[in-house]
């Protein structure tokens, strides 16, 4: 059925798609009521939405004025100049006594490091081709110069001492040999000019060779005398151990090894020296680790400061040993020193660390610098700024539910037209509880300060144009004289006191409820959802119904047409009949 022709008045002339729509359309009006309906219902339920919504964010900030640390925020300020290098810095909680104290810092805490008695690579070997000679940088062959002068290099062919020959066999007017790197090895670079004061240039434009860079001449010093600015063998840290040319040998292809208890593996054939610092730097041993490659020594240093000893120790294999920490001296951290003019009779006082939590109750200090010579002087005070912004926050969330509420409850006289909720009696229930929850006066208080308008946050001013209270006003300036005077009696105020709801307490809990899940809007919007899903299961039905009365209507002019269509080819063959009939006659 639902794929019949439609004739349309091929043999009759008559308009059938008019002639069935118009049957239908009464039919039809039933589901349009229905569909009106569904709009009703889905402009009352955007319209408690959008409601919600707002309620919603005013819970929210609602909360924040429940929040001790919201209305009694403390500030820490110092006395030092803002142009100078600050020695404390710090913050106070909500719960920490406004004061004022002196603190001078004598010495900071350090921490604890351990680094390698000595350089953990080969030196340099002055006899091997360049190659292999053991650079931390590949040399490149080609040309470099001093003063002047190029000088070339083979790094396949070329030692380090036949460059040295080379350099003092040349026109620069210098001298180049290598020298003590401080640690007993020649294993450092110099090059000194022939000519008192005449200063050695390195390195020009049109070198080819890296060489100056790699014996790390170019950063040195400008002067008569040019020294390589680090050691030039040295171990490899991205190389895997086993080729990283550490000076004493790992006995084995694993290992493992404790810093602080805490175990480090490693392998021989696939990590670097640089994979092995990671390991350290990302376990829970409390130390970072750290490759100096200028001197050549793996340094460890403790995670927190205070006088406490690093504890290493090889396990399996020699790693610590090799790399110079196992047997190296520590350089043990230092406690903090300082001292407060009200807390132990201004006698000093030490600390592990330099930030101190447990002196003054509610503060914490943050030793910045030591510097005896210069107390500083620190204020604890009552913070308005962010109370007050929180309290703007507030009154920009309580007006746009009141907003939203009149837009959704309002009827235009000059359209005649209703807003969705008009005739909703719980919603004009909650306008008139918004507010009264907020502007009533809050039981059990003992001060002045009993209702918002005592702190500056009222309708208007006395005497207003009808209209125009409508939604809460914020005077700033007496809210903050207000909390720099009485900080705990606008506390009161918004969280109330024992055994009664302060302002906010009470706000929160109303808006909490009503936007819970078993809340009015919840219990609304299920229920409009419900009545929707109804509405959608009868007009589908009816839709259906419609469907079927619509193809047997189209059926029947259809069968109806076939029938003209037969009496029409009747009619005419009977006329044919007559015709010959008549001309047989005459």
């Amino acid at each position: 059925m639902a794929g019949l022709f439609q004739f349309s008045g091929l043999v009759s002339g008559l308009d059938t798609k008019s002639i069935v729509q118009a049957l239908l359309s009464a039919e039809r009006k039933p589901i349009d009521q229905l569909k009106n309906r569904q709009t009703t219902i889905q402009t009352r339920l955007d319209a408690y939405s959008a409601i919600n919504a707002k309620l919603a964010t005013l819970k929210s900030k609602v909360f924040n004025l429940t929040l001790q640390s919201t209305l009694a925020a403390k500030s820490f300020t110092t006395d030092t100049p803002s142009t100078t290098s600050p020695i404390v810095s710090g913050s106070a909680s909500a719960s920490a006594a406004s004061g004022t104290y002196q603190i001078t810092v004598s010495q900071l805490a350090t921490a604890t490091q351990v680094n390698s008695g000595t350089p953990i690579g080969e030196p340099i070997d002055a006899a091997a081709a360049l190659e292999s000679a053991g650079f931390a940088t590949d040399p490149t062959s080609g040309t470099f110069s001093i003063n002047g002068v190029e000088i070339s290099v083979d790094v396949t062919t070329d030692t380090l001492n036949s460059v040295i020959a080379q350099i003092n066999a040349s026109a620069a007017n210098v001298t180049a040999q290598l020298v003590d790197d401080g640690n007993g090895n020649l294993n450092r670079l110099e090059i000194t000019s022939n000519v008192v004061g005449q200063d050695v240039v390195l390195g020009a434009g049109a070198d080819t060779s890296n060489f100056l860079g790699v014996a790390k001449l170019l950063a040195s010093s400008a002067g008569e005398t040019r020294t390589s600015t680090g050691n030039l063998g040295q171990a490899k840290a991205a190389e895997v151990l086993d080729d990283a040319r550490l000076a004493t040998a790992l006995s084995a292809p694993t290992g493992t090894f404790t810093i602080n208890g805490v175990e480090i593996d490693y392998d021989s054939t696939s990590d670097t020296l640089n994979a092995v610092i990671s390991r350290i730097n990302s376990s829970t041993a409390g130390v970072t680790a750290s490759y100096d490659s200028v001197a050549d020594k793996l340094l460890l240093v403790s995670k927190s400061t205070g006088s406490t000893e690093i504890s290493v120790q090889d396990v399996d294999g020699n790693f610590l040993e090799a790399v110079g920490l196992l047997d190296a001296d520590q350089t043990l951290g230092q406690n903090a020193e300082y001292s407060i003019d009200s807390i132990n009779n201004g006698a000093t006082l030490t600390s592990t660390s330099n930030t101190i939590t447990d002196v003054i109750s509610g503060v914490t200090i943050n030793l910045l610098r030591a510097d005896p010579a210069t107390p500083v002087t620190v204020t604890i005070d009552v913070d308005p700024t962010k109370a007050v912004s929180a309290v703007k926050d507030f009154i920009s969330a309580f007006n746009a539910v009141l907003t939203s509420i009149t837009e959704q409850t309002k009827y235009d006289s000059a359209a005649q037209k209703a807003a969705p909720l008009l005739t909703d009696s719980t919603i004009f229930g909650i306008l008139g509880t918004l507010r009264n929850k907020a502007l009533d006066s809050v039981g059990g208080l003992a001060g002045d300060i009993q209702t918002l308008a005592d702190v500056g946050i009222t309708t208007g001013q006395v005497g207003s144009a009808v209209g125009t209270t409508n939604q809460l006003v914020f005077d700033e300036e007496k809210f903050t004289a207000a909390l720099e005077e009485n900080p705990e009696e606008v506390l009161q105020l918004f969280r109330g006191v024992k055994g009664g709801e302060g302002v906010a307490t009470r706000l929160n809990h109303y808006v909490t409820d009503l936007t819970a899940t078993d809340g009015v809007f919840a219990t609304r919007k299920s229920s409009g959802d419900e009545q929707l899903r109804k509405l959608d299961n009868q007009i589908s039905d009816m839709e259906d119904r419609l469907k079927d009365k619509e193809e047997r209507l189209y059926a029947r002019f259809a069968a109806l047409e076939q029938t003209l269509a037969r009496l029409q080819v009747q009619s005419q063959q009977l006329a044919s009949q007559l015709n010959r009939l008549n001309s047989s006659q005459s």
